[in-house]
């Protein structure tokens, strides 16, 4: 299958010459068994994951995928920067002892826990904001099996990224939702996707109609 690794970074190797760091895949309910739920719905080849954090539903959804077969390829987006949460209110994500120059390490945390796993084939990292990415996504004419949205946490990013992304779920295709429990985003949901489906108390799904 066709990489879209190949439209982000061309014939650039971004794990060649990294040394990793030990490993620290700490995330929020990134092993739900609604992963489990659509990877064996629709088998998907192509995954957009739209805020990854250090990368740990990226593998968990990898190592799932792999119990099946290996031609696939989850696209991780975000700035790897953390979130206005995580500067404000949760500065613990963000230690000023780990930060480069003032920067958040968040990117080379997550290369290293991807080499640490063996995924490199697998996880590609599109290091740009939400908005940009769906924008890239839709120049490219990029039409995902699924799409997992976990970014912003707050009704205006959430209702743009589901306005934006949906767009980019091929008919028939999932689009997998976070914080659910959270109602803000429910309002979002309700907002720009319309009646979805609770898999849990901290996901829902929305599937293209064909």
């Amino acid at each position: 299958m066709e990489r879209i690794r190949n439209l982000i970074h061309s014939d650039l190797d971004i794990y060649a010459g990294f040394e990793p760091m030990e490993a620290d895949i700490q995330g929020w309910a990134s092993t739900s068994d609604a992963f489990q739920y659509c990877i064996d719905a629709i088998n998907p080849k192509l995954i957009i994951e739209v805020g990854t954090w250090k990368g740990c539903s990226a593998v968990f959804m990898s190592k799932l995928l792999l119990e099946k077969y290996d031609d696939f390829e989850i696209v991780c987006v975000d700035t790897f920067l953390g979130s206005w949460e995580h500067w404000t209110t949760m500065p613990e994500y963000l230690p000023f002892s780990q930060r480069i120059r003032g920067r958040a390490h968040i990117y080379e945390q997550f290369l290293s826990n991807i080499m640490r796993t063996g995924l490199q084939n697998h996880l590609t990292p599109f290091p740009i904001d939400s908005v940009n990415g769906a924008l890239c996504f839709k120049h490219w004419n990029v039409q995902a099996d699924m799409i997992y949205v976990d970014a912003g946490h707050d009704y205006d990013s959430v209702f743009t990224d589901l306005t934006l992304y949906k767009e980019l779920v091929r008919p028939g295709g999932y689009l997998l939702g976070d914080d659910w429990f959270h109602i803000p985003i429910k309002q979002a949901v309700a907002d720009a996707l319309g009646e979805v489906k609770e898999l849990s108390n901290d996901k829902f799904l929305w599937i293209r109609p064909e």
